[in-house]
């Protein structure tokens, strides 16, 4: 009993200094470490086996894309509920110059490259949203955004939102 109050106080713990690391990396306040380049799209849709997709219609316009954060919430009115529903970043040692993309993904799956912060709870009807950092390693520059999307979930199909 013991170690699964400490795992859970743990887990809600990393999750919170992941928001804060999140906001310091953000670039659009006075406190960011980074300066912000921009905010980008995430969408979701439905895939080939009812699998949620998460994705970024600009992907095609870089080559390469790197999740450093992201978490997707349920929504209660236009108020972030208090229960995320899963909740991924980067592993520290990752190569941030990899040639690979993080994008699209499906929601409960990890790369070799992610660690998990949130298992991930099982969708149900209701608007969610997607909120993170990525970045976009071109050459010897590291390009960083806010990701940020919105979605309905309504038996079994999405509609994306626009904020």
């Amino acid at each position: 009993m013991k170690a699964m109050i400490h795992n859970s106080y743990y887990r809600k713990h990393t999750y919170l200094a992941n928001l804060l690391i999140l906001v310091a990396l953000s670039g659009c306040h006075p406190c960011s470490l980074l300066q912000c380049e921009s905010w980008i799209t995430a969408t979701a849709h439905i895939g080939k086996n009812n699998e949620l997709i998460i994705d970024i219609p600009e992907k095609y316009k870089n080559k390469y894309i790197k999740i450093q954060l992201m978490s997707i919430r349920k929504l209660n009115g236009n108020v972030i509920g208090s229960n995320s529903y899963w909740s991924i970043g980067s592993r520290a040692a990752r190569n941030i110059y990899e040639k690979t993309n993080d994008f699209p993904i499906k929601y409960g799956h990890l790369s070799e490259y992610m660690k998990l912060d949130i298992a991930p709870v099982k969708i149900t009807n209701g608007t969610y949203t997607i909120i993170g950092a990525v970045v976009f390693p071109e050459n010897s520059k590291i390009n960083s955004y806010r990701l940020n999307g919105k979605f309905k979930f309504s038996n079994n199909s999405i509609e994306n939102i626009d904020k």
